[in-house]
Formats: C-alpha cells, sequence, structure tokens
C-alpha cells in the first residue's frame, strides 16, 4: 500500500520513486514510435465508444458505414480518396479546419 498523509481530513499519497529499470524499459517502449499509428490509435480510440468503426478498402476508416476517414499529417491530400462521397481528411498539425479537412485533436471532444 502507498504511503500517505492526511490533512483536513484529506489523503495525499507520497511521491512514490520509480525504479530505473522502469523507466529504461518505459523509454525504450515509447522512443521509437510510429507516427501514423499513434495518429490513427488516438482517432479510433476517440470515436469507438459511440460509433461504429472499419477499416477501409481506399482510406482508413469508414465511420458508420457512410463516412470514409484518411488520418495523416498537415500535407496529407484527397488524392487516395477523391472519388467519393463523404470523405474527410483528419489531419495532425493544423489548428483550423477547412472544407473537408478536420483538425485530428478535435476528435479528442467526441470522446
Amino acid at each position: 500500500m502507498a504511503n500517505c498523509k492526511e490533512k483536513n481530513n484529506v489523503k495525499y499519497f507520497l511521491k512514490v520513486e520509480i525504479p530505473s529499470e522502469i523507466r529504461s524499459h518505459d523509454n525504450i517502449l515509447c522512443s521509437n514510435q510510429n507516427i501514423r499509428s499513434l495518429r490513427e490509435s488516438f482517432f479510433v480510440s476517440q470515436l469507438k465508444i459511440d460509433y461504429d468503426i472499419k477499416y477501409a478498402q481506399k482510406g482508413d476508416f469508414v465511420v458508420d458505414d457512410m463516412y470514409v476517414f484518411e488520418i495523416g499529417s498537415k500535407n496529407k491530400s484527397f488524392e487516395q480518396i477523391k472519388d467519393m462521397p463523404e470523405i474527410f481528411v483528419a489531419a495532425d498539425d493544423i489548428e483550423v479546419g477547412f472544407k473537408n479537412k478536420i483538425p485530428l485533436w478535435l476528435f479528442g471532444f467526441i470522446y
């Protein structure tokens, strides 16, 4: 059980030092991440609670069998999904969307 102290009927947990072996494993696991996988994982994790998400033949994902999403960087174009209706690009590294290009961070508000 963690050490804690109590003040005014509120318990405060004391800081716990993480052993260096665990910190080094954490650094190994997290230092070489694939940014594409991170973007796609973030997108799916935010929508999977309320929406049906499937892999798409063109684009990355189909949401509710209606909307096709391509996930990518700010330079991602619609070239890969240009012939499809209801297409969107969820783009990382942009603050404001334009037309069917939506900032990826906005999907965090859906969860």
